[in-house]
């Protein structure tokens, strides 16, 4: 039983910084391959990648790089902070289990940008439905199904521009 902030991240007792020995092209960073799992209470220091084919749960996850997402199976981003770019392209379902059919991003910081592109109409999104969800820099949402979206999703101050067109 946890009691107060027992689930606070200074508290959970199973915290993990991830590091792969592969180096991003030269730029020092180091980059992460989620593969038809879950990450929780994770801190990824470099860029995380999900794959064609593959879906991620990404709960609690500080990333300090961008996430990459190119012809996945689906994605759930909760209660999470990325310190770079969301890129999602190509997206074919939402195959995350705990997902309840659809992908999902919210009560999550995101400092740079967030760009969803090109979504099969079998890859519905719920952007903002559990919490807020913040964007530092521009949302682009293209040729994708209608997000389903809550009044808490917004981009931040620093936004300059939100941009949704239809397929």
């Amino acid at each position: 039983m946890y009691v107060g902030d027992a689930d606070a991240m200074s508290s959970l007792p199973l915290q993990e910084t991830l590091k792969s020995p592969k180096k991003d092209k030269g730029k020092g960073k180091d980059d992460i391959t989620c593969s038809n799992g879950q990450l929780n209470a994770t801190t990824i220091d470099g860029d995380l990648e999900v794959e064609k084919g593959d879906w991620c749960d990404l709960v609690m996850v500080t990333v300090n790089g961008n996430v990459h997402l190119d012809k996945s199976s689906g994605v759930r981003l909760v209660n999470s902070t990325i310190n770079g770019n969301v890129d999602i392209e190509n997206t074919s379902g939402a195959a995350d289990a705990m997902s309840s059919g659809a992908n999902v991003i919210c009560n999550t910081k995101i400092t740079g940008h967030l760009n969803i592109h090109k979504s099969a109409a079998g890859a519905p999104w719920r952007i903002g439905a559990c919490g807020p969800t913040s964007v530092g820099k521009d949302i682009d949402f293209r040729k994708t199904p209608p997000a389903e979206t809550r009044s808490r999703t917004r981009p931040s101050a620093a936004s300059s521009r939100a941009t949704r067109t239809a397929a």
